[in-house]
């Protein structure tokens, strides 16, 4: 619900002062930066480029034998929330596009967005994109065969697309050489 999830930010600030070597500004700033670290959130990540997003749908090792989706979302721009005229993520009535700050390095690596979702109080759950009547019609979705994963993944590689270049970190490059020795280990 819309009030745990204000516990669980509150108690991420609370928290999370000392880890935290940047000043955020504002509630939608705490929920990206909860939420980039793993916080369950009504945000949902998105990619503005096409590859970062064919390689989120191909990466999963738990899903690698399974097809996967990349889904389009045809918005416009009056679907971009202003986080400086909305002063609460928590009363946003319906779901929005937000533009985040490129305020960390996988941020911009990954091209990042967010859509923050509708909560609906009757139903007591936020409101999925295919559910959602005014947003249903923008998606477009496209599936990628289970068979045809490894080989893109391969592909996108080549392309410098691969866990070291979406997470630019030590945990990314380490992902990346155990994914490129995979084969040998």
């Amino acid at each position: 619900t819309t009030k745990v999830e204000i516990e669980m930010i509150e108690d991420f600030k609370r928290r999370s002062n000392l880890l935290i070597d940047k000043r955020i500004e504002n509630d939608w700033e705490w929920l990206i930066m909860s939420q980039h670290y793993g916080l369950k959130t009504r945000l949902l990540d998105w990619s503005s480029n096409p590859l970062i997003a064919l390689w989120f749908a191909c990466n999963n090792e738990f899903y690698i034998r399974s097809s996967s989706f990349v889904y389009i979302l045809n918005a416009d721009e009056d679907m971009v929330i202003n986080t400086k005229k909305s002063e609460s993520p928590f009363k946003t009535p319906l779901t929005r596009i937000l533009r985040p700050t490129l305020n960390n390095s996988r941020i911009v690596a990954q091209s990042g967005w967010f859509t923050a979702h509708k909560f609906d109080t009757k139903k007591n759950k936020f409101i999925a994109l295919d559910n959602n009547s005014s947003i249903k019609s923008l998606l477009t979705q496209i599936e990628i065969k289970a068979s045809a994963k490894k080989d893109i993944q391969k592909k996108l590689a080549i392309y410098g697309i691969n866990n070291r270049t979406v997470y630019p970190d030590l945990v990314g490059l380490c992902s990346h050489l155990n994914w490129k020795y995979s084969d040998k280990i």
